[in-house]
């Protein structure tokens, strides 16, 4: 038998749900969230009683946010009720000026969410539009890591030793200096600046060790996969095997040039006369 037992606990996030009473029990928890006009008798057996649940927030979901308060170092938003931030680097693609006029409270602003923290009911999220299209690969896990995957990341360390990316929900590449930039520089800190997104390719995956390695110079536009599509011409049919699934897309690699490439689901089950579950 289910109880509905409610608290103030309940009240973060703002997905309205109604609920059926099977038992009704009073706690002191849950008597301090009714106090004010609710007794025992607005919980009696079969009646139903509105509440609040946390509104699930996804890694990866593109989702409209409301601004609250800006700081030296972060912009705090709200979502659906709960408050999350986006960090200094994580405003725009470039360095904006004037954030006070431009970040105003109660404004609102497009954000895709990079990690969730479940413990501490919190979300870290980018306003960077190069990060929120949608059209992008998006690796939020080891599981999603596929070798050849091109992507686009961010730079969490810079150093000559071990220089690392970030994907999203927190998932780390280490980037070998000979990976680092497509021409000769001097030092490391002249291609890879803290905070900087820079498109990044998988070169190898390891599940054991939970290891990704990614190169930057490979991730050009002169590597071997662009001259590899270009023997791909409109209309051709092609065979591929399916890599990977996101949300709205499927990502294929093309079975002759091994280049991975994206496939819309509307598309795909459109021409079968289905929709997308």
């Amino acid at each position: 038998m289910t109880k509905a037992i409610g608290s103030s606990c309940h009240n973060f996030g703002s997905t309205r749900v109604v609920a059926a009473v099977y038992q009704a029990k009073i706690t002191k928890a849950s008597y301090s969230y009714s106090r004010r006009t609710r007794t025992r008798a607005n919980f009696r057996s079969g009646t139903c009683c509105r509440g609040r649940r946390p509104h699930p927030v996804k890694v990866v979901e593109v989702i409209e946010s409301t601004v609250k308060k800006l700081t030296d170092s972060t912009l705090f938003v709200a979502i659906s009720g709960n408050l999350d931030n986006v960090s200094l680097n994580h405003y725009a693609d470039v360095r904006l000026k004037h954030l006070q006029e431009r970040l105003k409270p109660g404004g609102s602003i497009n954000c895709r969410v990079l990690m969730v923290n479940r413990k501490r009911r919190r979300a870290v999220l980018t306003a960077k539009k190069v990060l929120i299209d949608l059209s992008l690969l998006i690796v939020a896990s080891l599981d999603d890591a596929k070798e050849g995957f091109i992507i686009r990341t961010i730079v969490i360390r810079a150093s000559e030793k071990s220089p690392q990316v970030k994907f999203h929900n927190n998932s780390k590449a280490i980037v070998p200096t000979r990976e680092a930039s497509d021409t000769i520089i001097a030092s490391l800190s002249e291609a890879l600046i803290m905070g900087r997104t820079v498109q990044a390719r998988i070169i190898s995956c390891n599940t054991e060790t939970r290891r990704i390695v990614s190169g930057i110079r490979q991730a050009s536009v002169n590597s071997k996969d662009t001259a590899a599509i270009q023997n791909v011409e409109i209309g051709h049919s092609i065979r591929g095997i399916v890599s990977g699934l996101q949300k709205e897309k499927a990502i294929v690699t093309l079975k002759l040039t091994r280049v991975c490439v994206l496939l819309s689901l509307n598309n795909l089950i459109g021409r079968r006369g289905n929709t997308v579950a």
